[in-house]
């Protein structure tokens, strides 16, 4: 199983690898992936929210679980 949290604030080439290690022929496409599509913060080393906004095409079978409200720990 591949976990990634803040997806949102991956760049293009950590996107490739997290497809990889979770796409590859053998694999059980097992994928946990933790983002918030309306934040991101390191565009300036690359980060895109396309990676975000782009995962259930990459990933068709997704399920999505959206908490509706805004979470922080402190």
């Amino acid at each position: 199983m591949c976990s990634v949290d803040e997806l949102q604030d991956t760049n293009y080439l950590q996107y490739a690898i997290i497809k990889l290690l979770s796409l590859y022929k053998g694999s059980a496409h097992n994928i946990c992936i933790v983002g918030d599509d309306a934040q991101s913060i390191y565009s300036f080393r690359g980060a895109t929210i396309e990676n975000i906004l782009h995962l259930s095409m990459d990933f068709p079978e997704v399920v999505t679980y959206k908490t509706g409200t805004k979470l922080q720990i402190h």
